[in-house]
């Protein structure tokens, strides 16, 4: 049987993080002072960063303003999962990437 994740340790590990990032602490110190392991936040820090990781999860997106031709749209994930669309349903998934990639940029990731 599958253990669904804790949301409360998820955002503890979470604050932790942005904690860490506001402050000058190096990781090794920080955990100390945190009593926390330092590969925990290591591995807390790499799977928060990753963004979503549980199925239904997805960021918001807004789709406005004019939209491109597309003639076809392939979609590879890296664990290998590929989606392919028709025209029609195209134009918005390339706006949605589109979106996704610049929050990702901003953001940091």
């Amino acid at each position: 049987m599958t253990r669904l994740p804790d949301p409360a340790v998820e955002r503890r590990w979470s604050r932790l993080i942005q904690l860490h990032e506001k402050s000058d602490l190096t990781i090794a110190r920080f955990c100390d002072q945190h009593g926390v392991s330092t590969a925990s936040f290591y591995q807390w820090r790499r799977k928060i960063r990753s963004g979503p990781d549980r199925p239904g999860e997805f960021l918001a997106v807004e789709i406005g303003g004019q939209r491109p031709t597309v003639q076809e749209v392939r979609v590879r994930f890296p664990c290998g999962t590929q989606i392919e669309l028709d025209p029609e349903d195209s134009k918005n998934l390339r706006l949605i990437v589109e979106r996704l990639t610049l929050n990702s940029s901003e953001s940091g990731q």
